[in-house]
Formats: C-alpha cells, sequence, structure tokens
C-alpha cells in the first residue's frame, strides 16, 4: 500500500510538472532579427488557390481603395471603412452586382452619423451597425434593408462572435464608467442581448491598461489580441487569459524590464523613436501556418511582418510573397484574416502585371479574361490568396 501511494506521489509531480512545462512552452518567441532586411516567404505550399473578383462601377457603387475591413459572408461582399466618411458598402460575390452603400444620413430613426463598429452576425443572419453618436445598434438584412434598431449604452470599439454552442461575444469597451470597474479593463463577455456577464482576468496578472485599446482576432477555439505599447499576443481560452507569443526584435535588444516600464507613453515613443521600432498601433491576425502583423508607428509609417510558424522564419517590411506555382510575386496584403489575404488593386496594376508575366499562359483563363475586360477607370479588383486550412 505504502509503495502504491508513493508511486501515486510520484505520478501527481510529474503531471504537474509536465503541466508546468506545458505552459511555458506555449508561449513562442517570433524573432525579428534585421529590420533593414527584405526577405521573401515562399507561401507555396500553404495556398490553396488565387481568387479575383470584379465589381460594378458607378458613381453610387465606387470603391475605395483604403477599407478598414473587407468581410466575405455567403453571397456578399461587405466593404467597411471607418476613416473619412464611415460607410458598409455591399457587393454580390456571384457576378459583382452593387447591392447597396450604407453610409451616414442624420440622427434620425433608422440613420446614423457615423459608425463605431460593423459586423455579420452568422447566426442571425443579420448586419449589426452600431451607431457612435447616436448610442444605438442598428440592425440589417445581408443585402443592407433595415430591419431594426434599439438603444445600446455599452460603447465598444470590436466584437468578436465566438463560434461555439454558447454563441458568446468578446467586446472590446471603450467607456469604464459604464462598466463601474476602478481601472480601465475592456474586454469582456456578452450574451446575445448585449449585457456583459463576465469580465475577463488575466492569469498573470497582466496590467488592466494593457487591455485597450488592443486587436482582437478569433483564431480556432480561441480569441487572441495584442495591446500598443505591448511584446506580448495574448489568448484567451475559456476565460482565462494567458501568453501565446512575444514579438522579439532582437537586433534592438531592449531591456527585457523596457516592457514593464510603469513610464507613461509618450516616453516609449521616444524610445521608438529613436530605435526606429513601428510598435504603437498593431494589427495582428493568424491561419493555421503564418502570422500576419502590420504595425503604424508614431509617425504615420505602417510596417508588416510575416512569421512562418513551420520554418520559424519573419520576413519584416518590404517582404514579397512568392506564389510559384503561378510564377507570381505578391506584396504585403492591404488585409488578411484566417482565409488568407485579400489585396484591393487597380485595374491598370493587373494589367501590368500581367503584361510582365513572363509566361500568362499558365494563369487560369477567368483570371486573365477579368484583367482584360476590367476597364482602366473602373473599381479596384479584389484578389483573394485562400489558404490551405488543416481543419475547417
Amino acid at each position: 500500500m505504502k509503495n502504491f501511494n508513493l508511486l501515486f506521489f510520484i505520478m501527481v509531480l510529474l503531471i504537474h510538472s509536465c503541466e508546468q512545462k506545458g505552459t511555458y512552452k506555449s508561449i513562442e518567441e517570433v524573432s525579428i532579427d534585421d529590420l533593414s532586411s527584405k526577405n521573401i516567404i515562399d507561401v507555396s505550399q500553404y495556398v490553396d488557390t488565387i481568387l479575383l473578383y470584379d465589381f460594378e462601377y458607378s458613381r453610387e457603387s465606387l470603391l475605395s481603395y483604403s477599407q478598414s475591413e473587407i468581410i466575405e459572408h455567403d453571397d456578399f461582399f461587405y466593404f467597411i471603412k471607418y476613416s473619412q466618411i464611415d460607410m458598409v458598402m455591399i457587393f454580390s460575390k456571384k457576378d459583382g452586382r452593387f447591392i447597396k452603400k450604407l453610409e451616414p444620413t442624420g440622427g434620425g430613426p433608422n440613420e446614423f452619423t457615423a459608425i463605431r463598429n460593423c459586423t455579420i452576425n452568422p447566426y442571425s443572419k443579420k448586419i449589426e451597425l452600431f451607431a457612435d453618436f447616436e448610442s444605438k445598434l442598428i440592425e440589417y438584412d445581408l443585402e443592407g434593408n433595415h430591419l431594426d434598431e434599439k438603444p445600446f449604452s455599452l460603447l465598444f470599439d470590436q466584437k468578436i462572435i465566438l463560434l461555439d454552442k454558447n454563441k458568446l461575444y468578446y467586446c472590446k469597451s471603450s467607456n469604464s464608467d459604464y462598466l463601474n470597474t476602478d481601472q480601465n479593463i475592456s474586454l469582456m463577455i456578452t450574451n446575445q442581448q448585449n449585457k456583459p456577464t463576465k469580465f475577463l482576468k488575466s492569469q498573470d496578472k497582466i496590467k488592466a491598461d494593457l487591455f485597450s485599446p488592443s486587436t482582437l482576432y478569433w483564431y480556432k477555439d480561441t480569441v487572441r489580441f495584442i495591446a500598443p505599447y505591448c511584446d506580448t499576443v495574448y489568448s484567451i481560452f475559456k476565460n482565462n487569459i494567458k501568453p501565446r507569443y512575444k514579438i522579439n526584435f532582437k537586433s534592438k535588444k531592449l531591456s527585457p524590464d523596457f516592457w514593464k516600464d510603469k513610464d507613461v507613453n509618450s516616453t516609449k515613443d521616444m524610445i521608438f523613436s529613436q530605435y526606429s521600432l513601428p510598435w504603437v498601433y498593431p494589427s495582428i491576425f493568424e491561419n493555421d501556418d503564418m502570422i500576419f502583423g502590420y504595425y503604424t508607428s508614431s509617425n504615420s509609417l505602417g510596417y508588416y511582418f510575416i512569421y512562418d510558424k513551420n520554418m520559424k522564419k519573419t520576413a519584416f517590411d518590404g517582404v514579397i510573397i512568392k506564389y510559384n506555382k503561378w510564377d507570381m510575386p505578391l506584396p504585403p496584403p492591404s488585409h488578411f484574416d484566417q482565409e488568407g489575404f485579400n489585396y484591393l488593386i487597380s485595374p491598370s496594376e493587373l494589367k501590368a502585371m500581367l503584361k510582365e508575366h513572363p509566361n500568362p499562359s499558365i494563369l487560369p483563363k477567368s483570371f486573365v479574361s477579368k484583367i482584360q475586360n476590367a476597364p482602366i477607370d473602373g473599381n479596384p479588383l479584389l484578389m483573394q490568396v485562400k489558404m490551405k486550412r488543416k481543419s475547417r
């Protein structure tokens, strides 16, 4: 019996040790060695296909190259713009036909003056638009027809609808006073009625002010985020927050204590400027094989990085994504998500690319035809580089 108890005790210690090691190993370093290098990452093995979409062009359907989000859902594309004039442009995925434009018209019923956030709810099959100044949630069907609107006092910048049986929402709130919290905790879970049900708590004592403002994204069964002035991508799973990736600019040799410094962000801005570090407003996304990052520095310059999870290789800024099958180099994408890269490209650029291609006969006929038929002064075309998925 004593031997059994001893054996049981040893097994418990081993399990505990494995758990601790597993937690430690789950923090993966994304190392960026040389900011001046223009690396090439060959994504050929990860690419499933490349698609090209053209869109109806008219004065009403004029599509801007500058889009905050591009959402593909069911039979539609949604181009969402949060800068200058807020709007949502809806086009048919099948034939590029212009469906509708949702834009500011006023502050009355069925109207809005600015868009704080817009998402597509996959469960209700509705467009959910949060009108900023009117503090109301407006619902439309997928074609942009008005359905309903209701007062909405929970102010937020970003919302992710988790694909699980509970259908919970992760929100990034902007009004801590409404939440009745003594710190600016900005990550929460709400129910379908958009009422906060639980605030997320960190297991590793993350300062609450690191949560806001932050960029959220969804990957498999977790929500992940990175905050400005922070070197760590955190993962939210079952309401717990744990560090997942640590992004390290090795060549700059910043002190490990730099990120823990309590100094105001303006002081860090000076250091970022001194070292030419683009660490202010990050946007992160990932799929099964890669992590994509885009940073805007304090001087408003943009920087990209792409991290190959399998090769443990990082390319930073000036990156060219090589796709061998079509013998076509691709620049950093304008938008990315779990499915792959999205590019809004002008007809003239595509025609030039086709003209300079060493062997255009290897390209699909439909791809070549759309480029040749696109009017020079028409809408930009959407090129999608779809990635293979290990699990769908």
